[in-house]
């Protein structure tokens, strides 16, 4: 009868509020780093298509990381990439999960803010 225990039962199982695996329980497996040319790409990927090569890039949080099959302007209204396009360049990188993409760029943004 509480939307709040919802929703806290949903991020407490690693739900985002458009129902996309975002976290991880303790109990639970970790996907696996990307090898260095993955995350290459993966960069190249979010500094071009998701931040327009703005100086934010390390900002990006690993949430945000959100792509649409649509093939239409409301991927953009609901903050995500039209994810047909991006797979013409990226395919190696969107062959993975959305969690498993997430997963590797909060190491790489983690590893970014132990260097500074």
């Amino acid at each position: 009868s509480n939307p709040w225990l919802v929703w806290e039962l949903f991020a407490y199982y690693g739900y985002d509020f458009w129902l996309t695996k975002s976290g991880y329980q303790l109990h639970q497996e970790l996907p696996k780093a990307f090898p260095v040319a993955l995350l290459e790409d993966m960069i190249t990927m979010c500094e071009v298509e998701i931040c327009k090569e703005a100086k934010t890039i390390m900002q990006l949080e690993p949430r945000y990381l959100r792509f649409s099959p649509l093939n239409s302007d409301i991927s953009s209204v609901l903050n995500g990439l039209d994810e047909s396009r991006l797979r013409v360049r990226y395919s190696q990188v969107l062959d993975h999960s959305l969690d498993e993409i997430r997963f590797n760029w909060a190491i790489l943004k983690k590893f970014n803010d132990c260097l500074v």
